[in-house]
Order: C-alpha cells, then sequence, then structure tokens
C-alpha cells in the first residue's frame, strides 16, 4: 500500500538503517550534501557494480594449494 504524504516529501531507506524522510529544504540540501561526499559515492559506486553482476556468472581465477599439517614439537 502506498501513501501520499502532503506537502511533498521523499521517503529513503539506507542500506543500513531504517527509512527516512525528507520533509523541507534543509532535509534536501543536508542530503544532497551528505550524497556528494567522496566515501557516500564510493560505496554507491560499489553497490551500483554488484547490482550489475546480479545473475552473472563470475569466473575468478584460482589455484587450491594443499597445505599438509605441519608437525609441532613439544
Amino acid at each position: 500500500m502506498s501513501h501520499i504524504l502532503i506537502p511533498t516529501s521523499q521517503v529513503l531507506r539506507y542500506d543500513d538503517g531504517p527509512l527516512t524522510v525528507l520533509s523541507d529544504l534543509s532535509d534536501l540540501e543536508q542530503y544532497v550534501v551528505q550524497n556528494s561526499e567522496a566515501e557516500i559515492q564510493r560505496r554507491r559506486d560499489i553497490r551500483v557494480a554488484l547490482r550489475a553482476l546480479d545473475g552473472q556468472k563470475i569466473y575468478w581465477p584460482y589455484r587450491h594449494v594443499n597445505v599438509s599439517p605441519r608437525l609441532v614439537l613439544p
């Protein structure tokens, strides 16, 4: 079920948290500043890249090496 908030609001769901409602200009300005930070942009780019891989088969070079247990002397 959807709700229409009056006055118009933006409802966001953060990856690691609850819903957030942006209901006035200061909230929107703070949101824009937060999303302009380099760390936030880096995280967004990683999420977009991972979503692009959804349903794909990934082939990664891998070489298995058997390691014999070492004898430990007292």
